[in-house]
């Protein structure tokens, strides 16, 4: 029942009457079909049954069924069935495996849990053998690599998952989703790691107004801008928040760089980049120009709704 009471929150309607693009997950086919246009694909990378007038099947749920019940996997599916005809040419074709009771939520559901696994998942570090069980015990009996290959052939689903969670709507998931996702999604561990660790009294000069900076903008998470699918290339020239972080506590607050790793950061790589006093408060400078944009990308409204 907890598989359908999702689904049902998705708002999903999964008669064959109704096209693909008029789907609630219309953003996944959007965000997927955009890999098709990007020069990261791979075309032989995606594998589609050999059947015959697979060139004519259109993007719609006809389409994508009959792939599925050809034995094709969704994403490749998705991606396929929105290429042009040369590029249609390049992908690997396979033998047909006939599979009855194909059933797209199924798909989706299984897309939706490594969506979620990926947006919780630290920059760098998304593993689905890592990140994907803890939401598994909540959402599926499935394992991490079985949930990947119902979906696609492909083996690193970063890129099109950085794409879907850029127009994720959040309002559409169940309130234990949104409530675990309030807890935090990535790009945010150092900040959280500065209030909720140290005190304002321990820095003074430019890390006060960073600290200062980092407790308006932890009090208003998680940011959307703050997680690395979402940041724009203004915030990106901003330089790195993490190292200004990391700079004022090992310098400012008696921390050494061993004692910062591994009381911490525990599992997540780090090596500390000493900051002249000049570069930490221009780059501090660009950050503070754009804390009002940063926390107008707040999520706590929707997520706590």
């Amino acid at each position: 029942m907890r598989n359908q009471t999702f689904l049902e929150t998705l708002s999903l309607d999964l008669s064959d009457t109704i096209d693909l693009d008029s789907l609630d997950f219309d953003f996944m086919a959007a965000t997927v079909g955009c890999l098709a246009l990007s020069d990261e694909l791979k075309f032989e990378s995606i594998q589609v049954p050999a059947i015959e007038d697979r060139e004519k099947l259109k993007c719609n749920q006809k389409g994508i069924k009959t792939l599925l019940a050809a034995g094709g996997k969704f994403v490749d599916a998705l991606v396929y069935l929105q290429l042009g005809e040369e590029q249609k040419k390049k992908c690997r074709l396979v033998r047909p495996v006939p599979s009855e009771n194909v059933d797209i939520s199924k798909y989706v559901y299984n897309m939706h849990i490594l969506l979620l696994a990926y947006l919780i998942a630290d920059i760098g570090s998304f593993n689905s053998e890592t990140h994907v069980p803890a939401l598994i015990k909540r959402l599926s009996t499935e394992s991490p690599a079985d949930l990947q290959d119902a979906i696609t052939s492909l083996v690193d689903l970063k890129p099109i998952l950085k794409r879907a969670a850029q127009s994720l709507d959040f309002s559409k998931y169940d309130s234990g989703i949104r409530s675990r996702m309030a807890l935090g999604i990535a790009g945010h561990r150092f900040v959280n790691i500065f209030v909720e660790n140290f005190e304002v009294n321990q820095f003074s000069g430019s890390a006060e107004r960073l600290y200062n900076f980092c407790y308006r903008l932890h009090k208003s998470k998680p940011l959307r801008l703050l997680h690395p699918a979402f940041k724009s290339n203004e915030i990106q020239a901003c330089g790195s928040l993490n190292r200004l972080i990391a700079h004022a506590i090992i310098e400012h607050a008696g921390v050494t760089e061993d004692e910062f790793r591994e009381k911490y950061l525990k599992d997540l790589p780090f090596k500390h980049r000493r900051m002249e006093e000049i570069e930490f408060v221009n780059c501090l400078d660009q950050w503070l120009k754009l804390e009002t944009k940063l926390i107008e990308s707040s999520l706590k409204t929707i997520l706590l709704a």
